[in-house]
């Protein structure tokens, strides 16, 4: 007699022990899903439906929550080298993010989406007022103070919970976004390192190398120190703790101004796939971006000034520029902000205001200025334009005549806004003092303790208390012994971390047009906030200024020193 075994059916990967974990490849043939051993894969149709998405997508890599009841398993999906239909998926069984309840995941997941709280209690089906209960136990267990930190969480630490209930402005967002719907979003899918249809099959390299230039000299040496120590972090380490999967190597080079473009031309001839930038004054910052157009690197940037727009607008001949902030007006738009809801508001209304700009940059900032005011309520502004060798002493008399109530000082070097903090306090000008950047150099409050006192300042880039920023000041003083300051060194970090997100996405291929491609594509969080190259636009987003989509766009930071440290005192809301 023949005794027929029959195979017991697998358990549920999401019923096994914590920390179980299953491994196996998914390809799409057909339209069909098909998996090898079928049998012992877990999870069924939802999983089935984001797997589909992710491959017709274009993503390189995908990380998600995987929720069926009570129970979450998490989901890691890489697409398989050089292939455009198969990825290899890794579940873990019972697994949590952060200590959060499901239904509380589930609402941290669709804040990061951008949804306000009736939209995601329409997507969930409950009350408002359950979900604001949701959101603030979510805040309350991360520790977190705003939605913007709970989005920033979610996306670096891949906490997205799949699938995501269908929205349909969802389609218009990020790929990875579109991809945990497990639904055919009917957008056009973002392209992969593969272009169109076939893996690149161009010659790939085995390490990332990236040029550096940063400024020499003492006037920009410790923003400078500051910028190569961040991109010596990024070389060598990974803030989401994962293993490294791709080896950078970084050439750098300190200039003079007068040697730059060649220190550039040679930095581009020895091999490097890309070139980062440090923060060169404005016209030697235009003349090394003229001088690009013919390396045919991508090359990256995060400074600003007016004369810098013709190279991430339309300009036919530099599609491998990457500016990694937005622009300098929207400085001038929160200083508005600023009038309106601290000065205005606080008795001195109407206000009168002096605008401290460089010559060339003065009629926009007023402009600019003016237009957001309302000068129907009485509001004066004056323009004190200056230029390079400006006497700081006749500037700070002139603005003790004026005595305006806030004083906006477009000044980008830590020599020059000391020179003129002496001068107005040694002349007792009693203004709201309003500063761009250059207090988040590193040790600025501890050399200007008394001058910084109380001084207000804002920033387009620049690394928060927020869990990223906190990991990333950990492992900078680890490394080098002092503290990162807030801006040069994190957003270096991202460029570096940018550089490898998207070199990764092409598959390491060592053509430059590949990664230019790649650059425009990826999507990527960073310490200074997000970035999203797409639509042919070269400069990130500020938020809320450029963007009201946190998940797309850098938090406009708004900072007040006090006792020698810059305190966090909001963001702007625009």
């Amino acid at each position: 007699m023949t005794v027929m075994h029959r195979p017991t059916p697998p358990r549920p990967i999401d019923t096994a022990r914590r920390g179980t974990s299953v491994r196996f490849t998914a390809t799409l043939r057909a339209g069909a899903l098909v998996v090898p051993g079928r049998f012992d894969t877990p999870l069924g149709a939802d999983l089935d439906a984001v797997l589909r998405s992710f491959l017709a997508s274009g993503l390189p890599h995908l990380g998600f929550y995987l929720v069926r009841g009570r129970a979450r398993s998490r989901v890691r999906v890489s697409r398989a080298s050089g292939s455009r239909d198969t990825c290899t998926v890794e579940v873990t069984a019972r697994q949590e993010f952060h200590g959060l309840s499901v239904q509380e995941h589930r609402v941290a997941s669709l804040v990061a989406c951008g949804l306000s709280n009736p939209e995601i209690g329409e997507a969930l089906a409950c009350s408002r007022r359950t979900v604001d209960r949701h959101v603030s136990n979510a805040l309350a267990r991360l520790g977190l103070q705003s939605r913007s930190q709970i989005s920033t969480l979610v996306a670096l630490g891949e906490g997205w919970v799949a699938p995501l209930p269908w929205i349909p402005h969802l389609s218009g967002m990020l790929p990875v976004l579109a991809a945990l719907t497990g639904q055919d979003t009917g957008a056009e899918a973002v392209p992969g390192p593969w272009g169109a249809s076939a893996p690149v099959a161009g010659p790939t390299a085995p390490v990332l190398r990236i040029g550096s230039l940063v400024p020499a000299g003492e006037e920009r040496k410790l923003d400078a120190v500051a910028m190569a120590r961040g991109e010596d972090l990024a070389a060598a380490t990974d803030l989401r703790e994962r293993p490294g999967e791709t080896r950078v190597e970084i050439t750098r080079v300190r200039a003079t101004a007068a040697d730059a473009p060649r220190a550039l031309a040679e930095l581009a001839a020895s091999g490097c796939h890309a070139v980062v930038l440090g923060n060169f004054p404005p016209p030697v910052a235009v003349d090394l971006l003229r001088g690009t157009k013919d390396l045919g690197i991508p090359v990256l940037h995060s400074m600003v000034d007016r004369r810098l727009a013709e190279f991430v607008g339309p300009t036919r001949g530099y599609d491998h520029i990457f500016q990694m902030c937005s622009d300098e007006t929207v400085y001038v738009r929160a200083f508005a902000t600023f009038v309106r809801e601290v000065v205005a508001e606080n008795g001195a209304r109407p206000a009168s205001i002096a605008l401290l700009v460089r010559r060339d940059e003065s009629a926009e900032a007023k402009q600019v200025l003016t237009g957001l005011l309302d000068l129907a309520d009485g509001h004066r502004v004056h323009v004190i334009e200056y230029d390079d060798g400006v006497n700081w002493a006749g500037v700070a008399l002139e603005l003790q005549q004026l005595a305006p109530d806030a004083v906006y000082m477009g000044v980008y070097t830590e020599t020059a806004l000391v020179s003129l903090l002496q001068y107005l306090r040694g002349a007792d000008v009693t203004s709201h003092y309003y500063c761009v950047w250059v207090p988040g150099i590193p040790g600025f409050t501890r050399r200007n303790a008394a001058l910084s006192e109380g001084l207000v300042w804002t920033t387009l880039v620049g690394n928060t208390e927020n869990w990223l920023g906190t990991r990333f000041r950990r492992l900078f003083e680890e490394r080098f012994g002092e503290d990162p300051g807030i801006g040069s060194a994190a957003v270096h970090y991202d460029m570096v971390k940018l550089l490898e997100r998207a070199w990764q996405q092409v598959g390491g291929s060592a053509v430059p047009e590949d990664l230019t491609a790649g650059l425009q594509t990826v999507q990527y969080q960073g310490v200074t906030g997000s970035f999203h190259f797409d639509g042919g636009r070269r400069r990130a987003l500020c938020y809320p200024f450029d963007t009201d989509d946190p998940t797309i766009g850098q938090p406009y930071l708004t900072f007040r020193i006090r006792d020698g440290k810059s305190e966090e005192i909001g963001r702007t809301r625009g």
